[in-house]
């Protein structure tokens, strides 16, 4: 019925039905789903009539091609019935046309009722077999018959003899159709067939499959093969004919796998051994040698099948009648067929080489005869231009490794024979086992073993042209030449320069100079030159070549440099300094790299990598052992040589790695002095001198990075200071370029592209070694324009400016502009509201130092310069330090003397026992009188920079009525009094004669003796003067003036009438004064005497004229000599003051000036009217041998002229001569107190009203501790040897003496003072002058602001009971900064000496004689001082100094770490002091 019908059938069924009954075929008449069985039966018998012949034949094929579908689709019961009405239209008699469309209706049927057939099978294969029709409507007739080869009943018998006819003339285009059915068939039924079938059937597809042209018949043959040897058994008459059709098919590559599987499986099978057999047999027959396909797929099944890597296990096969069926093969001469043979035994000798015993003879054999095949086709392309030469040299290679294990078992000299034939021909690995062999003759053990290496040299070297093969020469000659080196090197050596070294390959002339590298390495002969020569000869080879050869020169000089002849480091050496310009950069890295581990010691001996070398030594070891160089005992390293290389890279290196790494090498150079002997360091000098001048430094390369040029710039600036330590070998011209070099880079910095703070930080350092190491004339026309610089960056680097301007030498060669520009400058840093207490304290220190270094004649226009910016700073900021300092800078103003901190309290202690004191306060000055026996008084005068000591003797009577002093506003201050000064001339004291100049220094206490004549005539007044214009005595007194000084006793308005004297003797020298007549003390009025014989005009202050003549000439306050105009009297500053004060005719200085009293110890001009008193002798105070330094430059050593300063200082205590008369002392001693004050009243120059104090202890106790804060700054420096070898704490703490240079050292750098004859005014640091475990000595020094003592560990006993050097600890260990000399070759390390000060250690390392190394090292946080940033090296005159400017800095730097919010100088806790005794004990006026 229909219901089962699908979609498609029904289509069908609808169509039939409406061609049978007329209905419309269309969706709006379907058809019932449903039809019994009646109505199909109607359905059918209609169809068959219409079938049936009686119809015509047009609209009866045209509807049994309509019902075919129906046919096909549905099962119809009356198949014979249908069959029969249709099987008229395949008969023969038919048309092609009916035939062709029977043939379909049956295939119709068939398809359609595949099972209800029954005997119509039978017909059906009746008609396939007999009926004439084309093939392929019979071929799938049989196919839907048989159901594609599944089904073959009831035909078994006859289906095979049709399928043989079928394929020996089947059509080729059907022929795969039926090849595929006959593959069913033999897959299904294979065993069905008839025997006698099987192998004409099997041929018959040999045949087709043989001469097949299309991939997909050979195919379809091969899977039918495959099928017939997995599901069936092949007869063994087929089996010589299938497997030669497998040996053809193996050769299509799309085929292989499956003809290799085919065979594989017959091999597997009980056909094994007969396979093999006839794969045999096929080579064996001479019939097939021109077969190539044939011959070549047997050896690959042969070969494959018994040794190959699918090698059939389960069958056995001996190698031996394969090999021989191999060996006859190679007579078909067919290049194919042999590289088949050649490939399987390759594959019997790498597999199974081991295992082969007597096979070898035939393998062997056959590969001799592939060799001569191969020989006589070297023109073929086929053979050239394939794999076949690999695969021959692979095999000989094969056997030749056999041959290496001893795993041949063949004749060997055979093997060798044939190899050494065909060595052009061989693969490269057998011909290495050749050389190999060959080079066993080539030994000492062999006769002319010498000419057999050269001749194997030649052959396998000079006339090889494959590069491997050389590089296995050069290989193997190296293994002889390392086995007997030590006794034939020079024999072996003279062969290989013949051969090795030139070559053009690139890769074989890097093998031959890495050979030579090696000889050259190990070759202390004459031949080494020759080698070396080779191995240059390659560096412009190529860059690889470059490199290596380099490289290898490298490693030859350090292999030589320790060892003789040491001619031989010293030529490599020439070589290698030629190339630090090669064009490889990683060669030029490594060559520097290299090159700058090479040093000198301090023996001369040359450095490489540290460890010093034994024949090699630099350049100036020529001058001192020129006997020794001359017996060859050693040689020169042509250091210069080097030197001039480095100053090629620096104008023309292009990397910038490389250029740092030079001027890094160059720095290094310059830190060892004995290197650089004999080097041209001026060329050095001028060249980066110009480089930095003309910003071409580093021209060369390319810098982006700023930081990168700072850095560059930086340690070419390095560079220059460093060259500062050989001034000696440096010209005039060179230092000055030097000295321009750093003044112009400060001001040129500001202009450079990157930050410049370091750069000219440096710069000023330089500045400052160049004042200590250059000549002054080298400097002396640069120093204004350098401070000119300064200024220009005074706010940015305020410390290393001010370091400069403290520096030593600095103001020697300033002139009157350098020091007006510097002090200028200095004045800029004294605001304390722009620089801190710390750099405006500096800032003072350095106006003192360039005040006082200046001419006597200048310094009066210097001080207003100062006063008129100090000034307003103490009164409108109250500045102590401003305070402080304006009064040390008048005592050098007026004068140089020496500062103490405290009164002399010894001096003359005799004569004051028990004498009455009184203290007054005047401004800041605190002044202490005693009137002690025989008229002689003490005034002692404390200010907050230094203290003074005057001893006086009155001469004349106490007259207690009031004088009339001549009238002023007001008494005139220390800015009126040094208005003066801009018409004052100071000689220097070199100007003196010999009798004038200073005798010792022997206290440093000040003190007046005087001694007035008053039996001369007086003069009226100055020439040209008149008395009325000169004499203040005419100036009447206002009573506001007495009112508001009522202390002072005035002086009548009348002057007594004046007596001139003859010249008496003041301070030593013979001077014209006025003498005042004895007054007694009875007189009302005194005598009418005019003093303008004794005063100076006053100054012009509208400056009308430059050329005014001097007032006076005067010599520095207190000094001992006077020099005035012979024509006109004139008194020294001091008589000239106490003239000032007031003194009348009728006071105590009328006879205290009638006597001057000489100096002990000077000779005094005699005159008849000079008479000398004895004086009281005056003990002697070691505290005045202190050497007083004023410019910061002289040493100390009190007896040595040369160290004496160019502005005298005072020679201490004067010792005062007795008086020609003793002055009467009355019993009241209060006005002579009085008296005596009023000669200071003005001093020092201030408006301030004097003040009384209150006496008592505490004032006492006040001024006790005001003495003892020293008016000088004070630093304690440590000092440390350190001796050869020492390392650790103990052993450096532990030594009592060094060496000699490390005395003279000690010797220069201070003043060696018994503790015992330690006085108060000298700063020891806390060491105890009374206990022994200090020590005896200490060392100290003392300039005009500072006091150092020298903490020095050898003169401190080792004490039994102090193991641990606990006492040199206690003070060394708390010293900011230690002086370490070291004569040890290591370097000292910085926490050797641990505590928690030791911020600063100075290291000195003493290098050949005149010159040391100096290094600073320093804590992270201890600010930057200078100058010394980095090792340098310093001439021996400038150690010293050096040494101190250095310690000082860093003492200074150091300070800033311990906590303090704000400096406090020395002075200003004196003037604090002072301040606070005025609040305490200052009486009421």
């Amino acid at each position: 019925t229909l219901v089962w019908m699908n979609k498609e059938s029904q289509n069908v069924f609808k169509r039939l039905q409406s061609i049978l009954f007329k209905t419309p075929n269309n969706n709006d008449h379907p058809i019932h789903p449903i039809l019994d069985k009646e109505d199909q039966g109607k359905l059918v018998k209609e169809a068959i009539k219409r079938l049936s012949n009686q119809e015509p034949i047009q609209s009866r094929l045209q509807f049994v091609k309509e019902f075919s579908e129906f046919v096909k689709t549905y099962r119809i019961d009356e198949v014979e019935t249908l069959w029969a009405t249709v099987q008229d239209l395949v008969h023969e008699n038919q048309p092609i046309k009916v035939r062709k469309t029977g043939y379909k209706f049956l295939c119709a049927l068939i398809e359609g009722h595949p099972e209800d057939l029954g005997l119509l099978r039978t017909t059906f294969f009746n008609i396939v077999q007999n009926y004439k029709a084309p093939l392929d409507w019979r071929l799938e007739v049989l196919r839907l018959l048989t159901k594609d080869g599944r089904d073959i009943s009831p035909f078994e018998k006859p289906l095979g003899s049709v399928l043989t006819d079928w394929l020996k003339g089947f059509e080729s285009q059907f022929l795969e159709d039926l090849l595929n059915l006959v593959t069913n068939i033999a897959k299904f039924n294979w065993a069905l067939l008839e025997d006698t079938d099987k192998p004409e059937l099997i041929h018959n597809i040999c045949l087709i499959c043989d001469s097949a042209q299309s991939i997909a018949i050979v195919g379809t043959c091969l899977t039918l093969f495959d099928v017939m040897v997995r599901y069936g058994t092949i007869p063994p008459e087929s089996l010589l004919t299938l497997i030669s059709t497998l040996c053809r098919t193996v050769n299509i590559q799309r085929f292989s796998p499956l003809s290799w599987q085919t065979m594989a499986n017959i091999l597997r099978s009980h056909y094994g051994h007969q396979g093999i057999k006839a794969l045999c047999s096929i080579l064996n027959d001479a019939n097939n040698q021109y077969t190539v396909n044939l011959l070549r797929g047997a050896v690959f099944f042969l070969s494959m099948a018994s040794w190959g890597s699918q090698r059939i296990s389960s069958l056995y096969t001996s190698p031996t009648m394969v090999l021989l069926a191999l060996q006859q093969v190679i007579l078909c001469k067919s290049y194919i067929v042999l590289y088949e043979v050649l490939l399987a035994v390759n594959r019997l000798v790498k597999k199974f080489g081991s295992e082969l015993r007597i096979e070898w003879d035939t393998v062997i054999s056959i590969v001799h005869q592939i060799q001569i095949f191969v020989e006589g086709h070297t023109d073929t392309p086929e053979i050239v231009d394939s794999s076949f030469p690999v695969i021959f040299c692979e095999v000989v290679s094969t056997i030749g490794e056999l041959c290496k294990k001893d795993a041949f078992f063949g004749n060997r000299e055979t093997v060798f024979h044939m190899l050494e034939d065909s060595t052009k021909y061989q693969q490269e690995a057998i011909i290495f086992y050749l050389l190999e062999e060959k080079m066993r003759v080539c030994q000492p053990v062999y006769d002319n073993w010498l000419t057999s290496l050269q001749r194997f040299i030649n052959i396998y070297y000079q006339d090889e042209t494959r590069i491997k093969i050389k590089l296995k020469v050069i290989a193997e000659v190296k293994k002889v030449y390392q086995a007997y080196k030590d006794l034939y090197e020079e024999e072996m050596v003279k062969i290989f320069l013949q051969y090795f070294g030139t070559e053009q390959d690139g890769q074989l002339r890097q093998a031959s100079i890495d050979f030579l590298i090696e000889i050259a390495t190990h070759c202390y002969s004459d031949m080494l030159r020759g080698l070396v020569d080779l191995i240059v000869g390659s560096v412009k080879f190529s860059s690889e070549l470059q490199k290596k050869s380099i490289t290898g020169l490298l490693s030859i000089f350090k292999a030589k440099i320790h060892r003789r002849p040491h001619s031989q480091p010293i030529y490599i050496f020439t070589k290698l300094v030629r190339y630090v310009n090669c064009e490889n950069l990683a060669t030029r890295r490594e060559l520097l790299t290299s090159l700058i581990k090479i040093g000198v010691d301090s023996t001369y001996h040359i450095t490489y990598e540290g460890k010093a070398t034994i024949y090699l030594r630099a350049p100036f070891t020529q001058f001192l052992e020129k006997a020794a160089l001359a017996k060859g005992n050693y040689g020169i390293l042509p250091m210069h040589e080097l030197f001039e290389a480095y100053l090629f890279c620096l104008a023309k290196e292009s990397n910038s790695e490389l250029y740092f790494m030079v001027i890094n090498a160059i720095l290094k150079m310059l830190q060892n002095r004995y290197l650089m002997t004999e080097l041209n360091i001026g060329k050095l000098a001028s060249f980066i001198s110009k480089q930095i001048n003309k910003r071409t430094l580093g021209s060369s390369i390319a810098i982006d990075q700023a930081y990168k040029k700072e850095e560059l710039y930086e340690q070419g600036i390095n560079i220059i200071i460093s060259l500062i330590g050989y001034s000696a070998e440096l010209s005039t011209q060179q230092q000055r370029e030097i000295v321009y070099t750093l003044a112009t880079s400060i001001s040129l910095a500001n202009r450079w592209p990157f930050p410049a703070a370091k750069f000219q930080r440096l710069c000023i350092y330089g500045l400052s070694l160049c004042h200590l190491e250059f000549p002054a004339e080298v400097q002396i026309d640069m120093i204004g324009q350098i401070i000119n610089y300064l200024s220009q960056i005074a706010t940015s680097h305020t410390i290393p400016i001010l370091e400069y301007l403290m520096a030593p030498h600095t103001r020697s060669a300033a002139t009157k502009q350098d020091v007006d520009s510097a002090i200028k400058l200095l004045l800029v840093f004294t605001d304390t509201k722009k620089f801190s207490q710390h750099i405006s304290a500096l800032s003072y220190q350095a106006l003192v130092m360039w005040l006082a270094s200046c001419r006597f004649s200048d310094r009066g226009a210097h001080f207003k310069t100062i006063s008129k910016v100090l000034y307003p700073l103490i009164r409108e900021k109250q500045c102590s330090l401003a305070e402080t300092n304006i009064d040390l800078l008048a005592r050098y103003a007026l004068g140089q003397t020496e500062v103490t901190s405290s009164p002399n309290k010894k001096s003359q202690a005799f004569l004051f026992e028990e004498a009455p004191c009184r203290h007054w306060m005047i401004g800041n000055t605190i002044v202490t009188m005693r009137m002690g026996q025989m008229g002689w008084c003490q005034i002692q005068v404390r200010r907050p920079t230094a203290a003074s000591d005057y001893i006086m003797r009155l001469q004349t009577k106490i007259n207690t009525n009031p004088l009339v002093f001549p009238a002023f506003e007001a008494p005139p201050t220390m800015e009126s009094h040094f208005d003066l000064m801009d018409n004052l001339q100071f000689p220097f004291s070199e100007n003196l004669s010999d009798e004038r100049r200073p005798g010792s220094r022997t206290n440093s206490v000040e003190s007046l003796s005087f001694n007035f004549n008053e039996h001369h005539p007086l003069e009226t007044s100055p020439r040209g003067v008149p008395p009325e214009q000169s004499s203040p005595y005419h100036r009447p007194v206002s009573p506001e003036v007495v009112d508001k000084y009522p202390m002072i006793p005035w002086i009548s308005e009348e002057p007594p009438e004046p007596n001139l004297s003859k010249s008496p003797t003041l301070f030593g020298r013979s001077v014209s004064a006025p003498v005042l007549p004895s007054m007694t003390s009875s007189s009302n009025a005194p005598p009418h005497i005019a003093l303008t014989e004794y005063y100076p005009p006053l100054p012009s202050y509208e400056r009308e004229s430059a050329t005014s003549p001097s007032l006076f000439n005067s010599v520095p306050a207190f000094s001992q000599y006077v020099i005035l105009d012979s024509n006109q009297p004139k008194l020294s500053d001091e008589a000239q003051m106490m003239l000032h004060s007031g003194s009348s005719p009728s006071s105590p200085i009328h006879d205290m000036l009638s006597h001057v009293t000489p100096v002990e110890g000077h000779v005094t001009p005699t005159s008849d009217h000079v008479t000398s008193s004895p004086a009281p002798t005056v003990p002697t105070d070691h505290a005045s041998n202190s050497p007083i330094d004023v410019s910061g430059n002289s040493e100390i050593s009190p007896n040595d002229p040369s160290n004496s300063s160019p502005f005298p200082m005072p020679s201490g205590h004067l010792s005062p001569l007795a008086s020609r008369r003793r002055s009467h002392v009355p019993n009241d001693e209060t006005p002579h107190l009085s008296l005596l004050f009023l000669q200071f009243q003005h001093f020092p120059f201030s408006d301030a009203r004097p003040k009384l104090l209150k006496d008592g202890d505490g004032l006492d106790r006040a001024l006790n501790v005001l003495d003892r804060i020293k008016s000088t700054e004070t630093h304690k420096i440590g000092v440390l040897y350190v001796g050869a070898g020492q390392n650790s704490s103990d052993e450096i703490l532990s030594n009592q003496t060094g060496s000699q240079r490390y005395h003279q050292f000690l010797g220069k750098i201070g003043k060696l003072v018994a503790l015992k004859d330690v006085v108060d005014d000298m700063y020891v640091g806390g060491l105890d002058p009374d206990d022994h475990a200090d020590g005896e000595y200490c060392l100290v020094y003392k300039d005009i602001t500072h006091q150092v003592v020298f903490h020095v560990a050898t003169l401190m006993p080792n004490l039994p009971s102090d193991k641990a050097f606990t006492n040199k600890k206690r003070h060394i260990g708390n010293d900011n900064v230690i002086i370490i000399y070291s004569d040890s070759k290591s370097s000292y390390n910085q926490d050797t000496i641990t505590g928690q000060f030791n911020f600063v250690n100075i290291v000195i390392y003493p290098l050949e004689k005149g010159f040391y190394q100096l290094e600073v090292k320093k804590k992270a946080e201890v600010p930057d001082f200078g100058p010394i940033t980095s090792i340098r090296i310093v001439t021996e005159e400038a150690l010293v100094p050096l040494i101190r400017y250095i310690a000082l800095n860093a003492d200074f730097a150091a300070s800033l770490l311990q906590g303090h919010s704000e400096y406090v100088s020395n002075n200003q806790e004196r003037l604090r002091q002072i301040k606070q005794i005025q609040t305490r004990w200052s009486l009421n006026d």
